[in-house]
């Protein structure tokens, strides 16, 4: 269960993220905030002598203020003071307006800039993980944390505490201004206004979080649906389990539509009552004004400020309540986004950068135990690879041989006993310098929807690409034959995850790219399987040759392909049964 945690700790914790820059804009922000309040109240201010000298010209020469302003200034006649307060309610209204637009533009462009920083924040977290946490967790939750949570956090967090501070801000400058024109009044008003928002706070507060909660959940079990239906669209077809999968999207779909349709109406529904309720007051204020005075006139400056006053607030008043909320029903989404955004990295030690693999690897006392798993899957193992040398390692299903690769590859950190290269153990500080020396070809290749040249020279700038390289690595993977005969030659595309190759034909790119990245170990895992005996055999004739100059560890089924083998590891129950150069081995078995 989740620890309950307010939104203004949410709120500072996600600030916590973002940069000095953007901090700095924020500030900028709130600055503005601050002028485009004034501009208002002064805009509001301005109204209350316009309306005056209009209601009543004679004011200009009994009024001390107006009498003032004419007997000492550039103004001739009654005429041109009035034009000027109107000159003046004009200006102050267009410098409003121009400020609150001003506002509106960099509080938007500060709220999508910040939610860039989140969505690339995460994905550096996530990408930084260990192995171990990438296996035990769906992808589907990185997925949405990285795109859909994030559009949640610009629309439904960062653009809402913007607004929501902004209104504040107006709401205290604004009542100030009412104030000023009549205390009573304003603070009856205000006290009202601001009672009823917090009693439908308090109301809808609980609902709003449950929303919030379904419309983080639900958007999870959406793109896990997604990913599974287009992952599996093979099967699906042939199995005709459509309907299986749109049951269960258009339930999660339904849902998230639901709540979030349930807190628009939470959040937008009082402006209207909030409305009725301001017309309402206003006139009653008049009436009641009204019949305490036969001078109706002098009534009409008060009552336009105190109209225009509340023709302003009750939208803000509105404006601050959906902000909040807004903030409140997407603190589920929030409190997702931080989690990942407080994930850990750890950082290489820059002295173990430049690990030596001069003579063996390995493994002393190692056990291994998955999370949430009481047996071990690789239990006391002892073992030796000597550079240059070639190891097979075989077994049943289930034997603990990928397990094992992937520790000695240091994606997977022993539950006990050590991975040493050289004499030196292999750490979370100088893991990632073990890894720069070796490459993986797994039974399942990963291929980018991109061209064949980058997809075996992998991760590396198009600009950057060593064609000469890229040919030779081919050759070696026996698949340059089949490349020229294409249109485009290297320069064609795969399709997403190679769509538009056979299965033999990615294996063999995925080969291409352990060749091009020229490592001093390559780990093959069932990387011959999908490939002809023939084929297999011209491409274990590469991987042998001894040009190629690398340690190689081969996981196998058929024990054809490690007939070259140095040395073949017998693999059942977790632990190694036998060791033995590949000769001796086969008579035994």
């Amino acid at each position: 269960m989740k620890k309950k945690e307010r939104a203004l700790s949410l709120i500072l914790r996600l600030f916590s993220h973002f940069s000095k820059k953007r901090k700095k804009q924020f500030i900028l922000v709130l600055l503005l905030m601050l002028f485009a309040s004034v501009a208002e109240v002064v805009s509001l201010g301005a109204i209350f002598p316009f309306l005056a000298v209009l209601a009543d010209p004679t004011l200009i020469t009994e009024n001390i203020f107006f009498k003032s302003l004419l007997d000492f200034s550039i103004f001739k006649s009654d005429t041109e003071l009035i034009f000027f307060f109107t000159m003046c309610f004009i200006f102050s209204a267009i410098v409003s307006g121009i400020l609150r637009v001003l506002l509106l533009i960099f509080s938007i462009r500060v709220s999508f800039a910040a939610g860039a920083d989140i969505s690339n924040k995460i994905f550096f977290k996530t990408l930084f993980q260990p192995y171990s946490v990438h296996i035990s967790r769906n992808s589907s939750e990185i997925v949405n944390g990285v795109f859909n949570k994030t559009s949640m956090i610009i629309h439904g967090v960062l653009m809402p505490i913007f607004m929501l501070i902004s209104a504040i801000i107006f709401i205290v400058f604004v009542f100030s201004a009412i104030v000023f024109v009549d205390p009573l009044i304003a603070g009856l008003v205000s006290l009202v206004l601001s009672s009823i928002y917090i009693l439908i706070a308090t109301i809808s507060r609980r609902s709003l979080n449950i929303n919030g909660e379904k419309v983080s959940n639900e958007s999870t079990k959406m793109i896990k649906y997604l990913q599974e239906g287009i992952g599996g669209i093979r099967n699906i077809l042939i199995d005709n389990s459509q309907e299986y999968y749109l049951k269960f999207y258009k339930l999660s779909d339904a849902q998230l539509r639901l709540a979030q349709g349930t807190n628009q109406i939470f959040t937008l529904s009082p402006r209207y009552v909030m409305e009725a309720f301001g017309m309402v007051s206003i006139s009653l204020i008049a009436y009641y004004f009204g019949n305490l005075t036969n001078d109706f006139s002098s009534l009409l400056p008060i009552l336009g400020t105190l109209a225009l006053g509340a023709q302003r607030l009750l939208p803000i008043f509105q404006q601050a309540y959906g902000n909040w909320g807004s903030i409140q029903a997407y603190k589920a989404p929030l409190k997702d986004t931080l989690e990942l955004l407080d994930q850990n990295i750890i950082v290489a030690d820059p002295k173990a950068l430049n690990l030596n693999f001069e003579k063996e690897i390995r493994l002393e006392n190692l056990d291994f135990v998955y999370e949430n798993q009481d047996k071990k899957t690789l239990n006391k193992i002892n073992l030796s690879i000597e550079k240059g040398s070639k190891v097979g390692i075989i077994g049943p299903t289930g034997s603990g041989k990928s397990t094992l690769m992937d520790i000695l590859m240091g994606l997977l950190e022993p539950s006990s006993g050590k991975l040493i290269i050289d004499g030196e153990e292999i750490t979370t500080k100088n893991v990632s310098s073990w890894q720069k020396k070796i490459s993986h070809v797994p039974q399942e290749i990963f291929l980018s929807d991109s061209s064949i040249k980058e997809n075996i020279a992998f991760g590396v700038n198009i600009n950057d690409i060593d064609m000469k390289k890229v040919e030779s690595a081919a050759k070696k993977a026996q698949i340059s034959s089949f490349i020229d005969s294409l249109p485009k030659k290297y320069d064609t595309r795969v399709g997403e995850n190679g769509i538009n190759l056979s299965g033999g034909q990615r294996q063999r790119l995925g080969l291409s790219r352990a060749f091009y990245k020229d490592s001093s170990v390559i780990f093959l895992d069932e990387a011959t399987s999908a490939l002809d005996n023939d084929t297999e055999e011209d491409v274990m004739n590469s991987i042998n040759d001894k040009s190629l100059n690398a340690t190689l560890i081969i996981i196998a089924h058929r024990i054809t392909t490690l007939k070259k083998c140095d040395k073949l590891i017998l693999l059942e129950s977790g632990a190694i049964k036998k060791q033995d150069v590949y000769s001796a081995f086969s008579e035994k078995n």
